[in-house]
């Protein structure tokens, strides 16, 4: 904590003390007094034996870079060459992570990586061939910053190795987008890397990794974005020379497999040699093979009758004997229980302890009421449980609730789709992202015809990306046009579709919407009420910022007022559900409806007022001399004191919160 000269020198001395512990803690100390002079010698803590203090020198350096102004006392080309370690052990590698990330974290701040020599730059690549999971991402994170064109070949190379781990291969693709970007594609050696490099990404959008596949389609829309392909090179590309990155997203929204089952045989292949590459391993390293035997299937099915596995049979009985002895136990001969007749049996695989208990229950409850006929009909997977109409209707409520909880329970289990369909689900979601505007129409387009697909959850993919495209640029050309499908779907039976479908309805501004919307406002689920009930508000208050020109494009055949919809909102204070009437509150308030303040103290004053604080924070902005004034009216008019108190706590928010306090 002193600030003199003497002793920030006796800490500098301190630097090369025996003692780890006090070289770590003489680091800490120096970083405390921003002691930038000492910069130099931190670094060259680096190379200290101490794990502790290369991690306190690189904390340290990261601070300091953070906190002063100029970092020309920095010896960048110094830290990086502590990424030359031969044959690093596990601490050696857990630094080096740590420098990757340190100079990520430069690099946000004022670092140029450009500016750093050739050799450093190797010493980044050559991290992408570690052999330490960590290690490695932070080298692809960091790939991803410098943009080195000699990077993009280990980066390919790890994005297509499936022996690496989905983190590594999620990085290294991720990492490509930016490096391929940086290419100059005027020279006829790289614009066939980006082409190359587009391809790999072609073939990883159908990738088993479910996490690879989502960032191969990611890496693809960031170059979609960056990229300066016009709109008739997209539509008529034919060949892999020239070929955009959108046209490749595009064709699989649509279901193209890009000829993966050509290499299906080469997997096939390289399986079967990894399975003799094992079958091989599995072998004991003390087994002799005699040359010119040959093991085929008899023998292997007679070397039971040999003289070796004879001996190691004969001495495996000895040993049982002498167990059996000392248990004081017998060998079974002729038991019944025995199969001898058909030694070929399949074994059911073993169960866990509840899964026994389980098929236990259900093998006892089958024993005593047999399966009835329409019991055996019955699709458990898809329609759950099965009902039998014979029920009291003292049980119709727990038939309900369990209905529910197994709509809710497919829902929160991870789908089992092909590799294919989620692909074309992934790219349906991601094409939302698209920042070309001269895609804006193709996309539309493209999304359109997915809500005809017969795959549902492709065409909830498709709903929400158009529901987003609408929400930034409502005025992209077709998306007019799906306004009547939209609404057709909206009567799902899926909560999650009605949702998507709403916020697609909502978004475009189109006050056509506001009929459907309407209706529910009464649905059975408090979510989808919700949502409507936002929806008609964005629509009312143009959110969409339409001109009136533009609203007037629209085709309204049942117009319905704004008056209408703040009845309406009215009502749904009383709802049951506290999210849909704190909403309609807050709509209210947007609205600038004076005359609800009455109704929402009422609802502030329900319950146990867990609703107070945030109605007064609302009654402050829209209207703060009536609401005091009829809080004062309440004091008198409370049934007890602990509603007085309500009273007081709203008055004394009211008082203090600034009007445009959120």
């Amino acid at each position: 904590f002193s600030q003199s000269a003497s002793t920030l020198k006796a800490l500098g001395r301190a630097l090369v003390n025996k003692s780890a512990d006090t070289r770590e803690n003489v680091i800490y100390a120096l970083g405390q007094r921003k002691a930038t002079q000492y910069i130099r010698a931190i670094i060259l803590s680096l190379r200290d034996d101490s794990a502790n203090v290369q991690r306190a020198a690189l904390e340290v350096l990261q601070k300091l870079s953070q906190e002063i102004q100029n970092n020309d006392r920095f010896d960048f080309e110094q830290i990086a060459s502590m990424l030359a370690i031969n044959n690093p052990s596990k601490a050696d590698m857990i630094l080096q992570a740590e420098i990757l990330t340190f100079f990520q974290q430069q690099h946000s701040l004022s670092l140029d990586l450009s500016t750093l020599s050739d050799a450093s730059h190797q010493l980044f690549i050559d991290c992408l061939t570690q052999h330490d999971d960590q290690v490695m991402v932070q080298a692809a994170k960091l790939a991803a910053l410098t943009c080195h064109e000699k990077t993009l070949s280990p980066l390919l190379d790890l994005a297509l190795d499936k022996q690496q781990s989905a983190w590594i291969r999620v990085e290294s693709v991720l990492a490509i987008a930016p490096v391929v970007n940086a290419l100059d594609t005027s020279a006829k050696q790289y614009a066939s890397l980006s082409q190359q490099s587009l391809t790999q990404l072609r073939q990883l959008i159908h990738d088993p990794e479910q996490s690879v596949r989502a960032s191969a389609i990611q890496a693809l829309m960031h170059l979609s974005n960056l990229s300066n392909d016009n709109k008739e090179k997209i539509l008529n590309t034919e060949t892999e020379e020239e070929l955009p990155a959108i046209s490749i997203m595009l064709a699989c929204l649509k279901g193209e497999q890009f000829d993966l089952a050509e290499n299906d045989d080469n997997i096939e292949n390289n399986k079967e040699d990894n399975r003799e590459d094992n079958s091989l391993a599995a072998i004991p390293v003390n087994t002799e093979l005699q040359q010119g035997e040959q093991a085929s299937e008899s023998n292997c099915k007679s070397c039971v009758q040999s003289e070796t596995c004879g001996d190691e049979a004969s001495d495996g009985e000895k040993v049982t004997e002498e167990i059996l002895k000392q248990l004081d136990m017998h060998p079974i001969s002729d038991s019944s229980h025995l199969i001898t007749d058909n030694e070929n049996q399949t074994i059911a695989p073993a169960l866990s302890t509840l899964d026994a208990i389980l098929m236990d229950n259900v093998e006892c409850a089958q024993a005593v009421v047999p399966e009835s006929q329409a019991e055996k009909a019955h699709d458990k997977d898809s329609l759950g449980p099965f009902i039998s109409e014979d029920l009291d209707e003292d049980m119709d409520d727990f038939v309900e609730i369990m209905q529910k909880n197994f709509t809710r329970g497919r829902k929160m289990v991870r789908r089992k789709v092909d590799t294919y369909s989620d692909a074309r689900h992934i790219c349906a979601r991601l094409l939302a992202d698209n920042t070309h505007s001269e895609y804006d129409e193709i996309i539309v387009n493209a999304l359109a015809e997915c809500l005809n697909d017969d795959d549902e959850n492709l065409r909830q993919e498709a709903t929400e990306a158009l529901a987003q495209i609408s929400l930034n640029r409502p005025r992209v050309p077709g998306l007019t046009n799906i306004f009547g499908k939209v609404a057709t779907l909206l009567d799902s039976k899926d909560i999650d579709m009605r949702i998507a479908c709403i916020h697609a309805l909502s978004h475009s501004g189109n006050r056509a919407a506001l009929s459907p919307l309407l209706d529910y406002l009464s649905d059975e689920e408090y979510l989808v009420q919700l949502h409507a009930l936002n929806g008609m508000v964005y629509i009312i208050m143009n959110k969409a910022q339409l001109t009136p020109e533009q609203q007037n494009e629209h085709m309204v055949i049942n117009e319905i007022d704004d008056q209408k919809i703040i009845d309406t909102l009215f009502n749904c204070l009383d709802s049951p559900h506290y999210s849909v009437a704190m909403a309609a509150i807050e709509a209210l308030v947007e609205l600038q409806q004076t005359q609800a303040i009455e109704q929402f103290i009422n609802v502030a004053l329900s319950g146990e007022g867990q609703s107070a604080k945030r109605i007064s924070i609302l009654l402050s902005q829209l209207d703060k001399e009536k609401s005091s004034e009829l809080l004062l009216q309440r004091l008198d008019q409370v049934s007890d004191s602990s509603y007085r108190r309500y009273v007081m706590e709203m008055l004394e928010v009211i008082i203090n919160t600034p009007k445009q306090a959120a």
